[in-house]
């Protein structure tokens, strides 16, 4: 869920010198700096990254170690005067001393993140592979804690207490009108509060459950099949046979599950509507920026001196938006940046990020009264997340449902409705299409033959080694109307296996809210550390961890997140890999086609045939793949 820049990540963040010994808070950091504003004291020397760039990538800890040389401090004398200071046994010229250490305790502790960050955008595996290969966490003496051991992942994700989402949650909240709601102030993936994550946990779960894949599946895989057939269509028009994986399913197939699902209706052309009055009442103001008190700007100025507009975070009486497929992705992807990518609290992501969710907010609105209008009516109106919990709200929820007695209908109101289900569609559609190309590379991988196996070592009962024509084999029985059920389950171990070798994401954050708590016998950990837990490293604490097996445990699958706060897409995004694969693998000779000349490799691959990510290495652009004409394209894309 989480890789950063490490150009740019330190420049805003001002909480990354997580100093055990000092007694004083860390001097707050100035936001990102125009050429005219005065240098940052604090900002880290990273140009060792840059102009060594092939050498610092080559080990994790020689550059941690050299990084640690070029941002110096004191860490002794530091703790020194941290405690005579506590003690109030401090002289002037050792509190200007103790200010002086606090600064490069910060430039330091930055630095550390700036390492991570480039690691994690070139390098993420082995950088955790070489820090398992030595230690369960690596905690540098100043700035974040990296977890890499498996049951030390699942320790620190079900320690709510010691390790809160507060990182996300902060600017969660931000979407939330408690004012105007009935005091509802926080969405539940991103509050550690018992009390408030168990009552809409609860509502939550009565109209999102395991229930439901059963009830999607054949839309989805008519959506799947559809796309495909669009793509072979036009294959036969060009005379060149090639998917694009991004655009033509990984992007949009969400959406459709957005629209027909979670209830956020798309139209073939945009269109607009006039807010009502409530809707400028709850969203035409102004939301905090980067600092949690300045509003966001409408304007602003980069690091390099040039000005950029910013969209509104008050919604205007014309800001109603009806969206098209287009337009629910770049909201849902622009909403999830802000809430957690976005480490480096940029104001440009957080104004796109705000402007996206409220549009999104108002449009639910709008739908909301259009179905409440049908339904007073005694119409029909379709089965969704958002009409389920209209219905609760009006006393007509559907008795197969059966609505937990805890829930209080008179408790859910319109924008607890509208701000759940954002906060959903957000959490559970966004990181799909990395997950499906994800997947699908590595089914690739597992026929080219690049992962490891030893078929010496005995397997456990109900495992074997996976291989690419039985899964091909899995698609075809589906599509032949043969052991479907079991073809399907069958097909979702493979992908779950295949994003346990390669995951969306290797990074969730938290932070350390115990004053001096510890993970698997570390240093203790000052309040307000951030802690990286690589659930993706977690996911490698099996039997041959690099091997294709098929048939592990589910708790060795950690796609979801792990504890209180694992995602409510768990139940709907292998419908979404399954019927996707299903649809991919049916084209004939699936292969990546030959790369071009002089295209680049890395450390951002450029490669026809490989999956490009954008160069944050964050979100999904374009997966070419070529297949054949005639054979199984023919027979199932007619």
């Amino acid at each position: 869920m989480l890789r950063i820049d490490y150009e740019n990540w330190p420049n805003n963040w001002a909480n990354l010198a997580g100093h055990e010994g000092s007694a004083t808070e860390t001097p707050a950091l100035p936001g990102t700096r125009s050429s005219t504003q005065p240098e940052d004291p604090t900002a880290p020397d990273l140009s060792y990254l840059k102009q060594n760039f092939a050498e610092a990538l080559a080990s994790f800890y020689a550059t941690i170690a050299r990084i640690l040389e070029d941002n110096p401090v004191d860490l002794a004398r530091l703790s020194e005067l941290a405690a005579k200071a506590a003690a109030g046994d401090v002289t002037p010229d050792e509190i200007t001393e103790l200010q002086t250490l606090k600064v490069a305790a910060t430039r330091q502790g930055r630095a550390v993140g700036g390492v991570y960050g480039f690691f994690l955008k070139y390098k993420p595996y082995p950088m955790l592979s070489e820090i398992r290969a030595r230690e369960k966490l690596f905690q540098p003496p100043l700035g974040p804690v990296l977890v890499v051991d498996g049951g030390s992942v699942r320790d620190v994700l079900t320690r709510h207490d010691a390790f809160t989402v507060d990182p996300y949650g902060r600017e969660m909240i931000k979407s939330m009108t408690p004012a105007e709601n009935g005091g509802f102030d926080a969405f539940i993936l991103g509050t550690d509060d018992a009390e408030k994550f168990i009552e809409d946990k609860t509502l939550l779960t009565t109209v999102v459950n395991k229930d439901d894949p059963a009830k999607i599946t054949e839309l989805v895989h008519q959506d799947c099949i559809r796309r495909v057939e669009q793509v072979v269509d036009a294959s036969r028009a060009d005379d060149q046979a090639q998917i694009d994986v991004v655009t033509a399913l990984a992007r949009f197939v969400p959406v459709t599950v957005s629209h027909h699902y979670f209830g956020i209706p798309t139209v073939e052309e945009k269109g607009a509507f006039e807010l009502t009055l409530d809707m400028l009442r709850y969203y035409g103001t102004k939301v905090a920026g980067p600092d949690g008190v300045t509003p966001l700007p409408t304007s602003h100025t980069r690091p390099d001196g040039s000005t950029v507009d910013l969209p509104d975070s008050a919604l205007g009486q014309s800001d109603g938006v009806t969206p098209d497929e287009a337009q629910v992705y770049e909201w849902i992807k622009a909403a999830f940046q802000n809430f957690f990518n976005n480490v480096q609290k940029d104001v440009e992501v957080q104004a796109q990020g705000v402007r996206a969710y409220r549009e999104l907010l108002v449009y639910l609105l709008r739908e909301l009264d259009i179905q409440r209008a049908a339904l007073t009516a005694g119409d029909a109106v379709p089965d969704t997340m958002v009409s389920r919990l209209l219905k609760l709200q009006m006393g007509l929820a559907d008795p197969e449902l059966t609505p937990d007695p805890e829930v209080d209908p008179a408790r859910v109101g319109d924008l607890r409705i509208v701000e759940n289900v954002m906060g959903t569609v957000v959490g559970a559609v966004a990181g799909q299409e990395e997950a499906t190309c994800r997947m699908i590379d590595s089914i690739l991988r597992l026929k080219e033959g690049e992962f490891e196996q030893d078929d010496t070592a005995p397997l456990c009962d109900g495992q074997r080694y996976g291989s690419f024509e039985e899964a091909r084999q899995l698609a075809l029985n589906v599509l032949e109307n043969r052991d479907v059920a079991e073809s399907r389950w069958q097909l979702r171990q493979y992908a779950l296996e295949a994003l346990r070798l390669q995951p969306q994401a290797e990074i969730l954050l938290r932070e350390c809210r115990e004053e001096g708590a510890t993970i698997s016998g570390s240093r203790p950990i000052r309040a307000g550390t951030l802690i990286f837990v690589a659930h993706g490293s977690a996911m490698k604490d099996v039997e041959q961890p690099d091997a294709f097996i098929v048939g592990r445990d589910a708790e060795n699958y950690l796609q979801f997140g792990h504890g209180r706060h694992k995602c409510l897409g768990q139940y709907i995004s292998p419908v979404i890999l399954v019927e996707t694969l299903i649809a991919v693998l049916a084209l004939d000779n699936l292969r990546r086609p030959d790369p071009r000349p002089g295209e680049s490799a890395f450390p951002l691959e450029r490669r026809f045939g490989r999956l490009q990510l954008d160069d944050n290495n964050l979100y999904a652009k374009t997966f070419t793949l070529e297949f054949d004409l005639g054979g199984t394209t023919d027979r199932y894309f007619s």
